[in-house]
């Protein structure tokens, strides 16, 4: 049975236990992009890009060319290969998710948002509530010890009190299985990714917004050695395309992880690791927010347990535990990356109810912290922050 997807950082395209980087999160995390610097002694979010910068150190605005060509050959193979005798899998999800801190603000900024500081008033409320919407459409194909499953995603969320924080994703599949192994190969294309506004301090003038496009390419493969057990490899590479005001943060991202999952007779345990570097492309002495990453991460679920069962009808739940950890080190030397080290630590934990073959409920809590250690005390002051999150999900498959 599919396991129910939760809206949250993580992300939509990722398979296994190694959720990368919440893509899922509705309103994007500023700690998985680069933020404008501040005033190190107003507090003030303004960036700092040097006094003396040109009006040509802006790399030139270019739109992201939107190519659907992965999706669109997985429809005409779809398409083309109707007359096997296979038909079309999919499922649709739907998500409520309810955040505390929707911006990841820090506590003192939380406190000049009540303040209605001008900096603040792109918020119109610190809390949120997500509504999400997924759609997957696969169609499996056997060919002697083959299988072949292309499928499309696509995605789509909006929070009700802050309308900035939206997204509408797309993304394409392909996975190949055998008995003892199979690979995945994805691509995703996400348009707007809403992070906040900040002052663009060497343009407007005015606070404006910072949001990204994504083009997202991934590969994964599970080997399953011996019995119970499987080994799991990922490769991850990412264009990021700042809108027109911050082009200059610009970045490539490559991520590579490795993970063990092992099944015991009631529960099964997934343990993985990945290394991300984040270059920023039009870097300057001034500003560079590159940097590289570890994260550790944990997960536990039981075997489905029989809740009712009488009358032919048969519904089963499950717990699950996922933590993870990552220690991210900026590489840049001015005054704000310089010896600038984030850890973020994430916890969810969740109920998920199977009530038939087609039908599956989930419940869930997430806690995320993001502590900085940084000699500039300005950053620990905005940088820091802590989110709650209780997510509810229904997914049906068909």
């Amino acid at each position: 049975m599919a396991s129910i997807i939760i809206a949250k950082e993580v992300d939509m395209c990722l398979s296994g236990h190694s959720e990368e980087y919440t893509l899922y999160e509705l309103c994007a995390s500023p700690e998985n992009s680069e933020e404008p610097q501040q005033d190190p002694e107003t507090g003030d979010e303004v960036p700092d890009h040097g006094n003396t910068k040109q009006e040509n150190s802006k790399k030139p605005t270019t739109k992201l060319r939107r190519s659907f060509r992965p999706i669109i050959l997985c429809f005409a193979l779809m398409l083309g290969l109707g007359f096997l005798h296979a038909q079309f899998e999919g499922s649709i999800t739907l998500n409520t998710t309810y955040t505390d801190n929707v911006f990841q603000l820090s506590d003192y900024d939380l406190d000049r948002f009540e303040a209605n500081h001008p900096y603040l008033e792109f918020a119109k409320s610190t809390d949120d509530l997500t509504m999400h919407t997924q759609i997957d459409l696969a169609y499996p194909l056997r060919y002697r010890w083959w299988k072949f499953t292309p499928s499309v995603t696509a995605t789509l969320s909006q929070n009700v009190a802050n309308q900035d924080c939206y997204r509408r994703d797309f993304g394409s599949r392909l996975k190949i299985e055998r008995y003892y192994w199979n690979a995945t190969l994805q691509y995703a294309y996400h348009p707007n990714i809403y992070v906040r506004h900040y002052v663009d301090s060497d343009g407007s003038g005015k606070p404006e917004k910072y949001a990204y496009e994504r083009d997202l390419y991934r590969a994964d493969i599970q080997i399953k050695p011996i019995s119970k057990t499987t080994v799991k490899f990922s490769g991850q590479f990412e264009n990021r395309y700042l809108n027109e005001y911050w082009t200059e943060d610009d970045a490539e991202l490559m991520t590579i992880g490795a993970g063990l999952r092992y099944r015991f007779s009631t529960f099964t345990l997934d343990a993985d690791y990945s290394f991300r570097t984040s270059d920023n492309v039009n870097k300057t002495e001034s500003r560079d927010a590159s940097y590289e990453s570890d994260r550790y991460e944990f997960g536990f679920r039981t075997a489905h347990i029989t809740l009712h069962d009488k009358k032919g009808l048969r519904i089963n739940w499950y717990p699950a535990l996922d933590l993870s950890y990552e220690e991210r080190f900026y590489q840049g030397k001015d005054t704000w990356y310089g010896g600038r080290e984030d850890n973020i630590y994430s916890t969810n934990a969740s109920l998920n109810f199977v009530l038939n073959q087609n039908i599956n409920i989930n419940l869930d809590y997430t806690h995320l912290f993001r502590n900085v250690d940084s000699p500039n005390g300005t950053v620990v002051q905005l940088k820091e922050y802590t989110e709650n999150q209780i997510g509810f999900g229904l997914k049906y498959s068909f």
